[in-house]
């Protein structure tokens, strides 16, 4: 019984509240989730992805249900940046069916950019090779 009381103490949950919240990696990104469900069903759900460091390109949110997994679920939507804070991006999606529900998170980073320049010589002549390459 004591032991019981001991866990008891430094729980914590969210009883009563149809909020869930995810804060873990997307990646590379340290990421922090918030699905804000619908009232009724279908209806509109409202995911908010907090990238705790890090500056991505891209934030895009996919729900599935629980018994159908990824593949039988919608594309995913692009999530928009809230504006005034870089680091907040919003997405509103549509919860269809009274199920359990997941939330798949991708977070893509800033591609890097880079030009090389080849110059080969051969006794007079010159030749240059130019090229862009992207890496991401």
């Amino acid at each position: 019984m004591l032991v019981a009381l001991a866990w008891a103490c430094p729980a914590r949950a969210h009883v009563g509240s149809p909020d869930t919240w995810f804060e873990g990696q997307a990646g590379p990104y340290p990421v922090r989730v918030v699905v804000r469900a619908p009232g009724v069903v279908p209806g509109l759900s409202e995911i908010t992805v907090r990238v705790l460091a890090g500056h991505p390109m891209r934030v895009t949110a996919q729900p599935f249900a629980w018994n159908a997994g990824p593949n039988g679920a919608p594309p995913p939507d692009v999530a928009k940046p809230v504006p005034g804070d870089p680091q907040l991006w919003s997405v509103p999606l549509w919860f269809m069916v009274a199920t359990s529900y997941g939330v798949h998170v991708t977070v893509r980073p800033r591609p890097r950019a880079g030009c090389r320049s080849r110059v080969r010589s051969r006794s007079r002549s010159w030749r240059s090779d130019s090229f862009c390459s992207w890496a991401s």
